[in-house]
């Protein structure tokens, strides 16, 4: 193989030429790439793709092979081509897995296939295509990518890798998988440079970089300290990143005139002003993406504040969130739920760590739990605790927000739902309509699920979307 080209390997290359493909339109003539792509009628369509634009390219190598931990076979299960595919979402066949329930799990409607498919390893590859250098390894597994990059070695370490983690740990699920995936990268000498909701990306520390670095060490002495740990960056374990909140925001909702809190056109322009979770996703709005920080809150404004209207007229003097992120909607929630009522307990709830973690030790009346909700210890918990309100919004897949209502159906008055319109939550949408058409004579149901046409214009996919079940 030509080492003075840049190599790319892809394992789940699909068809190629996707919105969503972060390597068709970076090929060039001094690109050698190793495309790998497991379902046959997917294949096929992926080389006739690459063909169409690059020719008979010499340096383009197809794989119609699995990539796992070992090399044997593997039963995979994919939505089928007798699908209409033009009539669904454009990731609709993109969803070959070796969970059996992944693509039904996304689109119940989908008709699926099973298949026996050969496996490859990574390790495999770079010793069968003698690559000595690797510019970028991209994986999209629909869940596998851990078991993928955990079975590499590392004799060659790619430049940069990017993997698919949505899904790492179970149905729009992360947790303990991407952690531990994370800490390896950066044991190994990368660091992370991006992430959005479906993937992250690392980037191997230059070496030049990496000497200099520690010659400033041994040059330096203890006088020296702040200065080094500012020239030298960050490279700590993953589940100590965080992005930072700005806590001095929360004046503006202490600021603000009781009547103003209680309008939803004044909530709007206010949660604006908070500010927004500053990760890149392609379900924000402009006005999101325009006003990231502050407190890190990942709602549309437009939803939210009128779900904040419809708190200000009950009593609630108890809350809990179970999946807070990174917190933002927990302390816009409970610092706007103090302003009506005697607020004696809130519970912060997520499987990683969070910056929340400030906010709930500066107030002695609020708590993080960093813990499972699927834990027997969670479920003793809210055995033996109440709560008026309950925000629903951890693991997204059907039978995790079905587990998370389960354990807390009585311990609660008013429950919450998010992402009850999301098109990219199917598991959630289907899980609320349920109980809206199951649970009628118990709860008064209410939704705030109006979109924003900017994203409407550049996906024609609704997000989010709130739900609220009050106990009659």
């Amino acid at each position: 193989m030509n080492n003075n080209n840049k190599t790319i390997i892809q394992i789940g290359s699909h068809v190629g030429n996707t919105i969503n493909d972060p390597i068709f339109n970076i090929v060039d003539d001094n690109t050698t790439l190793i495309l790998v792509e497991p379902i046959p009628f997917l294949f096929e369509q992926l080389k006739n793709n690459y063909k169409e634009k690059f020719g008979n390219n010499q340096n383009i190598f197809f794989i119609n092979k699995a990539v796992s931990n070992f090399i044997g076979e593997i039963e995979m299960t994919f939505p089928s081509e007798k699908n209409d595919f033009s009539k669904l979402p454009f990731w609709a066949s993109q969803l070959a897995s070796i969970d059996p329930y992944h693509a039904l799990i996304h689109n119940e409607t989908l008709i699926v296939e099973k298949i026996n498919v050969k496996t490859t390893t990574i390790n495999e590859i770079v010793k069968e295509y003698s690559i000595t250098q690797i510019d970028l390894l991209h994986t999209d597994t629909e869940g596998h990518d851990f078991t993928i990059l955990m079975n590499y070695n590392f004799e060659i370490k790619p430049k940069k890798i990017m993997f698919e983690h949505r899904h790492m740990d179970g149905f729009c699920n992360v947790g303990e998988k991407y952690i531990e995936l994370s800490n390896r990268l950066l044991s190994l000498g990368y660091k992370k440079i991006d992430q959005d909701i479906e993937n992250t990306t690392f980037q191997l520390i230059d070496k030049m970089d990496l000497t200099h670095r520690i010659k400033f060490i041994k040059e330096s002495n203890l006088e020296d300290l702040e200065k080094l740990i500012k020239k030298l960056g960050s490279n700590t374990e993953i589940s100590s990143e965080q992005p930072k909140m700005d806590l001095t925001r929360i004046k503006f909702i202490k600021e603000s005139n009781l009547e103003d809190l209680k309008n939803h056109t004044y909530l709007e322009k206010l949660i604006i002003k908070l500010g927004f979770n500053t990760e890149i996703l392609r379900e924000q709005p402009k006005i999101v993406k325009d006003n990231g920080g502050g407190l890190l809150i990942w709602q549309y404004p437009n939803q939210f504040s009128k779900y904040l209207c419809l708190l200000s007229e009950q009593k609630i003097s108890s809350y809990i969130e179970i999946g807070c992120r990174w917190g933002g909607t927990f302390v816009l929630t409970n610092e706007y739920l103090k302003i009506f009522n005697n607020v004696n307990k809130s519970v912060a709830v997520d499987i990683i760590d969070s910056p929340v973690l400030n906010y709930c030790t500066l107030n002695n009346k609020t708590q993080f739990m960093k813990i499972n909700s699927r834990s027997q210890e969670f479920k003793n918990y809210m055995n033996n605790n109440y709560f008026d309100l309950i925000f629903i919004d951890g693991d997204h897949s059907y039978n995790g927000v079905k587990n998370d209502y389960e354990i807390s159906k009585n311990s609660g008055k008013i429950f919450v739902f998010h992402d009850i319109v999301n098109s990219v939550c199917p598991g959630v949408v289907n899980f609320w309509n349920e109980l809206k058409n199951n649970e009628k004579d118990t709860y008064n149901f209410f939704e705030f699920i109006e979109q924003y046409e900017d994203v409407w214009n550049n996906t024609h996919q609704k997000f989010l979307g709130i739900g609220v079940a009050i106990k009659k």
